[in-house]
């Protein structure tokens, strides 16, 4: 779980996303580990798929094939196209048989500017 990433994703700099934008930006960022501590699953990397994205917008599953699911799929590649255009996510690979597409997470690029330190 990604709790430093939930945090950032937070953040009031990304309140200017949309409320859909921002609930997967969190999902993603939740689903996520901070720190990788397995060779299997890499830090700052969203794996889930679009399907768990399009679950927790609707606060259920819908029916593959259905006027449902078809909608919440394409409701979920559009915000995911708009958080690559805002910088918060990249796409690290495609989708291939199996495989889902996976999107590494850059908030901490464009968190608030570094605060000063004391120096003595």
């Amino acid at each position: 779980m990604g709790a430093m990433l939930v945090g950032a994703a937070l953040n009031p700099h990304w309140a200017q996303l949309s409320e859909t934008d921002r609930l997967i930006l969190i999902t993603m960022a939740h689903t996520a580990l901070d720190n990788s501590r397995t060779g299997d699953r890499p830090a700052r990397v969203y794996w889930a798929g679009h399907e768990y994205l399009m679950a927790v917008l609707l606060g259920h599953e819908p029916d593959p094939g259905t006027p449902e699911w078809e909608a919440a799929r394409k409701r979920v590649q559009r915000s995911i196209g708009r958080l690559i255009a805002a910088g918060t996510i990249e796409r690290v690979d495609n989708a291939t048989g199996q495989k889902r597409t996976r999107y590494r997470i850059r908030l901490d690029e464009f968190n608030q500017p570094e605060l000063p330190t004391e120096t003595e």
